[in-house]
């Protein structure tokens, strides 16, 4: 016995701490197993950040507040407790397998949590996008839109605002004798538009067919020794058909070119006036009557703020006068310089090209039941299903067809939107003027 008391006397002197943290937890153990656990999650002795050794119980199926004074801990117990134990938790729970994709979080500085069940954490965000972003882009109804408008949109010539119409070779070709008498011209067959990628093949296929070069954003390029293309940035390119002078001589090897041209540009085909270097688009199947301007064939992203293709020139899609972006920069750049309120600033004016639509002139004059898609995004949301119930009632069978999986998805999404609460919300409003309850 004399020999048991000195072995414990002297673990008792190397081992006290160790021992005074076995009896602290026993005895934190004890402290909770009295307690409610059940209805309850008990943090003790908190220590993390600026917490100093606080113990709470917050009921559990319950709606629970934090408050206090900047710098309290609010974020600390909320976040870097609450949150992250209850996490680390679960995912301690899964397979070895299933851990390794995961990065578990340390441990918080604090005794014990117990009654904690896994945790899912939403944070406020102030924006959630830069000066392109709007609420229908974020929601993701703008999408749906769009692909409406592309569907089933009936397109007006924005010059002359009339629908469009087909128009046979023979029009495209008394269209260039008319226009061009006495002129040089170029006939290009368009292959690409505004596309992402190297096209490496395309200019291997051009150059077994006999065609020594394409162009390529405006640029000639050999096809033998083709260039490779950033793969990142979008492109148009075109196959070079021929040149011809025009005149009634020389109509024949016209006839022939707009042939070949129409028939690898899929019904389209660019023309190049060598005198003034004006470019001209046109279309067998979409054309003006009055004008005989011809128009690109609908697609989504026609409809985009964020492509070439689709912004207006003037704004570059961000809808305001003297705010164009580089065609590089998306306008996310905005969240990572430091705010300024300058009470003297002059406030943001509408573009004057696009009158805030932020969408191209051919976009804008695309429509569904007479309206186009920026002036549908301008209603509210409480007075947007009124517009779509419209236009389910004024389809035929076939583009009822085709509208109403559209249709659905809009509506719910417009529904979730108004049940919260944001019925006075427009689809244009800008993403950074929402509050952050509101993103």
């Amino acid at each position: 016995q004399i020999l048991e008391r000195q072995t414990l006397r002297v673990e008792d002197i190397v081992y006290s701490d160790s021992l005074a943290e076995e009896e602290s937890a026993s005895a934190l153990q004890k402290e909770a197993a009295a307690g409610p656990m059940k209805d309850e999650i008990q943090i003790v002795h908190a220590r993390e950040h600026n917490l100093k050794n606080i113990s709470v119980n917050i009921p559990r199926n319950a709606l629970t507040v934090i408050s206090g004074v900047s710098g309290s801990g609010k974020s600390t117990l909320a976040f870097d407790i609450l949150f992250s134990e209850g996490q680390r938790r679960y995912l301690e729970s899964l397979n070895a397998y299933a851990r390794q994709f995961v990065q578990p979080s340390s441990r918080p500085e604090v005794d014990a949590v117990f009654g904690i069940p896994p945790t899912v954490a939403i944070e406020q965000r102030t924006s959630r996008g830069g000066r392109k972003s709007t609420v229908g882009t974020l929601t993701e109804i703008h999408h749906f839109l769009r692909l409406l408008f592309v569907k089933l949109g009936h397109q007006h010539c924005p010059d002359c605002n009339i629908p469009i119409a087909p128009q046979p070779a023979d029009s495209i070709v008394a269209s260039i004798l008319k226009d061009y008498k006495k002129q040089t011209v170029g006939l290009l067959a368009p292959l690409v538009i505004q596309r992402k990628g190297i096209y490496q093949d395309l200019a291997k296929w051009a150059d077994a067919r006999g065609h020594d070069y394409l162009r390529v954003d405006g640029e000639f390029q050999p096809t033998a020794k083709f260039p490779r293309l950033d793969r990142y940035k979008e492109h148009t390119i075109e196959l070079p058909v021929g040149s011809v002078d025009v005149s009634a001589k020389e109509e024949g090897l016209l006839r022939d070119l707009v042939a070949t041209a129409l028939e690898r540009g899929q019904g389209s085909l660019k023309l190049i006036c060598m005198a003034t270097s004006e470019e001209r688009l046109f279309s067998t199947k979409r054309a003006c009557p009055s004008c005989s301007k011809s128009l690109p064939e609908p697609e989504p992203r026609l409809f985009s703020y964020n492509t070439k293709l689709g912004w207006c020139p003037a704004c570059t899609g961000t809808g305001l006068f003297a705010a164009a972006l580089a065609e590089e920069e998306s306008g996310e750049e905005d969240k990572y310089l430091e705010a300024t309120n300058d009470p003297e600033a002059d406030p943001e004016l509408a573009c004057v090209e696009c009158d805030g639509a932020r969408l191209g002139p051919i976009a804008r004059h695309i429509l569904v039941n007479g309206q186009g898609i920026h002036e549908v995004s301008k209603q509210s949301l409480d007075t947007l299903p009124g517009w779509l119930s419209t236009v389910r009632k004024k389809f035929n069978a076939r583009e009822k067809a085709i509208a109403d999986r559209l249709l659905n998805e809009i509506e719910a999404r417009v529904d979730f939107l108004r049940s919260v609460g944001l019925g006075y919300l427009s689809l244009d409003r800008a993403a950074p003027t929402l509050s952050g309850g509101e993103a």
